[in-house]
């Protein structure tokens, strides 16, 4: 009996130390961009979006937009540039009134594809 004993204590020992084990390494999970075993692969994305529209005058001012402004002094633009995602929509007067036109496309774009010059309100927008 001593014998059988002593296997059962070494089995009981392995599982243990096997569950110790275990245990260190399985925690790493899909919200750390890490699967558990059997479990399907989850990519951890960034939703942030940081995008940006960029107003440039005639005499190399400008002034950077990233989130809605209602009102704002007339920009007389010569060129809009949009930086990073999302979209914005430009209005010629305040409080998003007026002519607009909407940017969609990262770079740059002309006061004559925008079709007016003076910028009063800029809104961003989902594309």
């Amino acid at each position: 009996q001593g014998e059988e004993e002593q296997d059962t204590e070494q089995i009981e020992m392995k599982t243990y130390l096997l569950l110790f084990f275990s245990s260190m390494i399985l925690p790493l999970n899909s919200e750390h961009g890490i699967s558990m075993i059997g479990e399907t692969p989850t990519p951890v994305m960034d939703t942030v979006c940081e995008g940006s529209v960029t107003l440039y005058d005639s005499y190399g001012w400008y002034t950077v937009v990233t989130e809605d402004v209602n009102e704002m002094s007339a920009v007389v633009i010569e060129m809009a540039l949009m930086e990073g995602c999302g979209c914005f929509t430009l209005h010629s007067m305040t409080n998003f009134r007026g002519r607009n036109c909407f940017l969609r496309t990262i770079g740059e774009h002309s006061r004559v594809e925008i079709g007016f010059g003076r910028v009063r309100s800029v809104s961003r927008v989902d594309c």
